[in-house]
């Protein structure tokens, strides 16, 4: 009877052990299920951000090629625009130095000619 009793006593408390750790697991369970949820729902807002960072990337590096072609025609108008203006300095330069030449023509022939014909000088004071 003593050896019946202990063994009730065993298995009530064995009976008692088996529900505590089944409620223990459970409450595991639902802990990692939470901490779980939680991770994954930062994991996805993490994915989702990534994406969203990927694709301005890449709409960034088109961006980006698209300004460094603009900029290098631009800088090829510009050039071709200073190269004209030079060219119009060399003809305004070229231009006075006709002039200058043309001055120095006529002088050169009036004073040839003035002398060749004496009374068109004296006429003309």
């Amino acid at each position: 009877s003593l050896y019946r009793e202990h063994n009730a006593k065993q298995t009530v408390k064995i009976q008692e052990n088996e529900k505590l750790k089944r409620q223990a697991i459970q409450s595991v369970g639902i802990t990692v299920g939470t901490l779980l949820e939680s991770i994954n729902t930062g994991s996805a807002t993490i994915f989702v951000n990534q994406k969203k960072i990927e694709k301005e990337v890449q709409t960034l590096q088109a961006e980006s090629a698209r300004f460094a072609k603009q900029s290098a025609r631009w800088l090829t108008l510009f050039e071709g625009f200073n190269n004209s203006l030079k060219d119009v300095g060399d003809i305004e330069n070229w231009a006075k130095v006709m002039e200058t030449d043309m001055k120095i023509i006529a002088t050169t022939l009036e004073n040839i000619h003035k002398p060749m014909h004496p009374s068109l000088s004296h006429g003309a004071e």
